[in-house]
């Protein structure tokens, strides 16, 4: 997986559509990403701003994983 941000990741997730997550995760697991993607959450959830620890756990209930 290419060096992404929390914020980025948040983002990308964030902005899907309710018809859209089910793909992407199935997309991430098939492409070994969706474990890397989760572990920078989680970081990013006790970690940075005020605000990125934020989008990081609105990502991650998001996905359906709180």
């Amino acid at each position: 997986m290419q060096d992404q941000s929390v914020q980025g990741v948040a983002e990308q997730i964030l902005s899907l559509r309710d018809l859209e997550v089910a793909d992407f995760i199935r997309s991430e697991v098939s492409q070994k990403r969706l474990s890397a993607k989760l572990h920078l959450l989680n970081d990013g959830t006790r970690q940075g701003s005020a605000d990125s620890r934020k989008m990081a756990r609105q990502a991650i209930e998001r996905l359906g994983f709180l």
